[in-house]
């Protein structure tokens, strides 16, 4: 009789579970990767776009100033 209702707890959980939008270890650890790279890639992308406005900051002030 306790093996019918383990097993029968069983099959109610993995119905559960099954219903429920869940990924595994693996998925898990592919997009948290993905994730990381993609956070260093925004981060390369936020020092170029930062290095580029300091350029453009420069050679606007190296202009002359143009005379209304």
């Amino acid at each position: 009789m306790r093996q019918d209702i383990e097993q029968g707890l069983r099959t109610i959980l993995q119905e559960a579970l099954g219903k429920m939008d869940l990924v595994t270890r693996h998925e898990f650890g592919q997009q948290t990767a993905l994730l990381n790279k993609t956070q260093l890639r925004v981060t390369e992308l936020e020092n170029r776009l930062r290095a580029m406005e300091l350029k453009v900051r420069e050679l606007r002030q190296q202009e002359p100033k143009q005379k209304k």
